[in-house]
């Protein structure tokens, strides 16, 4: 099943340039390692009533791919926001389950690309940070400044990823849908136990029974900005300087380097570019902390409201919900219809 969500989601990839009236020679892709058989490169050769029976199966096959996939996240998008109605105390049950198909997914697919080491970027940390708090990291005051950080980091930085990122509702892609999961279901995990703390589970720095959480905007966000700068310099020390000849060598992309070859216009882009090349890598990690330090802010409000907090919530869903419709009216309905005939 993999190997055709990988023929698919390649094809996304692929179609992110320009699209052209003039049809070409078939674009060929790897499609597993056990297939020999490609369709990308462009090429002169014709191919044979075998391999043209085989492009002809393999774009039913994405097809049906395509259903099932749109199926499968349809259905947990209605499913989700229920069970943290009905049963907000367990709701992290179905975040951890969700986590256990997706991340892995995500870690298998983006090794295959070379991607691998996005891994290491800011919101895979808060969600392996969260995963630890969930079920291992025991009840304690320890346990409720780990929460007021993952309040701060879930409900700030990671929810304003979804605009930021264009994250998107598009139920026929994994890895769409992986990266929705990986901003919006960490804040319904953290926000159902603020509101709804169960047995076994610190969520107040300053008052173990959980009746209240009285914190000043200084304590709130002071340790969230702590945490931020030790994963900075961490990330920098091991991707940049401990590990740079291995990327280098094996051409892995990281956020760093994909930015500087794929992005070419927006606010970010004229502020890392500011003072030429040599200064982009500094400006870079001046625009991320700068980021994620302002996005910390508005979380406070969501610590101390319920309502506003739901709110935000459904304002951000809203969001990729928009941006979804734009990709599948604007941009999907052809590059879909190019893809499979290209496959035919």
């Amino acid at each position: 099943m993999y190997d055709f969500i990988l023929v698919k989601t390649r094809f996304e990839v692929g179609c992110q340039g320009s699209s052209s009236d003039k049809m070409g020679p078939p674009q060929i892709y790897q499609l597993s390692p056990e297939l020999d058989f490609y369709v990308g490169e462009n090429t002169n050769e014709e191919l044979d009533y075998n391999q043209i029976d085989l492009v002809g199966d393999i774009s039913s096959t994405v097809r049906v791919e395509d259903k099932i996939l749109f199926t499968f996240f349809s259905m947990d998008t209605i499913l989700t926001p229920f069970l943290a109605g009905l049963f907000p105390h367990y709701f992290f049950i179905w975040h951890t389950l969700k986590a256990c198909f997706l991340l892995p997914f995500r870690l298998w697919f983006y090794k295959r690309e070379n991607m691998h080491y996005f891994l290491f970027d800011f919101c895979y940390f808060v969600n392996m940070l969260l995963l630890l708090y969930l079920w291992l990291i025991p009840p304690g005051l320890f346990a409720g400044n780990v929460f007021a950080i993952l309040f701060c980091y879930v409900n700030g930085p990671l929810l304003w990823g979804i605009p930021m990122w264009r994250n998107s509702l598009v139920f026929h892609s994994v890895d769409k849908m992986t990266s929705f999961y990986l901003h919006i279901s960490p804040a319904m995990a953290v926000t159902s136990l603020r509101w709804h703390s169960m047995d076994g589970y610190t969520t107040c720095p300053t008052d173990l029974t959980g009746d209240t959480c009285s914190l000043s905007v200084t304590e709130f966000l002071l340790y969230p900005i702590i945490g931020f700068i030790l994963w900075q310099a961490i990330y920098f020390l091991w991707v940049d300087l401990i590990r740079k000849k291995h990327v280098q060598r094996n051409k892995i992309y990281t956020s760093y380097s994909w930015m500087i070859e794929h992005v070419t216009k927006g606010f970010s882009y004229h502020i890392v570019h500011l003072f030429g090349p040599r200064w982009c890598k500094p400006m870079y990690m001046v625009v991320q902390i700068s980021y994620y330090i302002l996005f910390m802010i508005p979380s406070y409000l969501l610590y101390y409201s319920a309502e506003v907090n739901v709110l935000a919530l459904i304002a951000f869903v809203s969001v990729a919900c928009w941006n979804g419709a734009q990709y599948y009216i604007d941009v999907f309905s052809e590059r879909y219809h190019l893809h499979v005939e290209k496959l035919r």
